[in-house]
């Protein structure tokens, strides 16, 4: 990833919202492993909360844009080693669509979204559009100021 820590957090977060609605049965797998393809889009072949498309086992392993050693099992769950382990994956695929938005010298977050999405999925695309606005929305809540409410350490 070519850039701020922060910025990588940001568009995980749009990506998982979008990918997967943040849901429970997704991040934890549970539909998954009870028979149901319901937390899992593409025809069951996507995993955990950025829904990676690996296939239908258990045991396939991401090999792309760089070899993991989990498998997608080991891809959903709640605790915070599984949640890791997904959102590196998803940052990986980040990464590898950044560099090619680079190559067509396409910085714009429109180019990043669509190229994590795939499938010859256009910047102008609807869908592409709401996650830019996701994105917008994300990194304004990020810069909020912390509310009255807010516990502080004094």
């Amino acid at each position: 990833w070519r850039g701020s820590p922060t910025a990588l957090a940001q568009a995980l977060v749009t990506v998982a919202y979008h990918e997967s609605g943040l849901r429970d049965d997704v991040h934890s797998g549970l539909s998954a492993f009870a028979g149901s393809d319901t937390a899992r889009g593409d025809g069951g072949r996507s995993w955990c909360l950025i829904q990676r498309q690996l296939g239908r086992s258990p045991s396939a392993k991401a090999r792309y844009p760089h070899p993991r050693p989990w498998t997608a099992a080991e891809l959903v769950g709640v605790d915070a080693a599984a949640t890791r382990r997904c959102l590196i994956v998803g940052a990986d695929v980040l990464a590898a669509a950044q560099d090619r938005c680079r190559r067509m010298r396409d910085p714009s977050p429109a180019c990043l979204l669509a190229a994590y999405a795939g499938g010859g999925v256009s910047s102008t695309d609807p869908r592409i559009r709401r996650r830019v606005a996701t994105l917008a929305r994300v990194e304004t809540l990020w810069r909020a100021p912390q509310s009255d409410d807010a516990p502080n350490d004094s």
